[in-house]
């Protein structure tokens, strides 16, 4: 059980300065465990911060741990002399690919390209009570998703 003093919290204030020093402490290669105990706090609280005070930079940093733990898995990958080596870093490489999937999904994430027939523009038939509604076709840029509650 965490020390008493771990929940207090009253040493670190919930500003944005306060996160934006956390964040930086925290590409400076410390771990979220030392920032905690040396402000006497849980690492909870340095997440509750962070993600109230700056979301998005937090969103960055966490991004840039990714990107170095999977080139450093890719690194592990290649240099393996054993199997246990070589199984180890590939599941840590693929921790690293989930989580860069979720935080920067443009550059890392799958990407879906819907397209029609013979990959061709996609054409949408709404049906309504049975009977198709006939439009005329239009581009997809020029499209407007209309919904009917009941």
């Amino acid at each position: 059980m965490p020390a008493a003093n771990q929940y207090q919290g009253a040493a670190l204030p919930n500003t944005p300065a306060t996160a934006q020093t956390l964040i930086g402490r925290y590409l400076d290669g410390h771990t979220m465990l030392e920032l905690a105990a040396e402000h006497g706090i849980t690492r909870p609280r340095l997440y509750q911060i962070l993600l109230g005070q700056a979301p998005e930079q937090w969103r960055e940093a966490q991004v840039a741990h990714a990107v170095e733990r999977l080139e450093r898995d890719k690194l592990a990958i290649d240099s393996a002399t054993d199997a246990l080596m070589l199984a180890k870093a590939r599941e840590s490489a693929k921790i690293a690919a989930w989580e860069l999937e979720r935080l920067l999904k443009r550059l890392y994430g799958p990407s879906a390209e819907v397209t029609g027939k013979d990959g061709g523009p996609l054409t949408v038939r709404i049906i309504q009570f049975g009977e198709t509604i006939d439009a005329p076709q239009q581009d997809i840029a020029d499209a407007q998703v209309i919904e009917k509650k009941p």
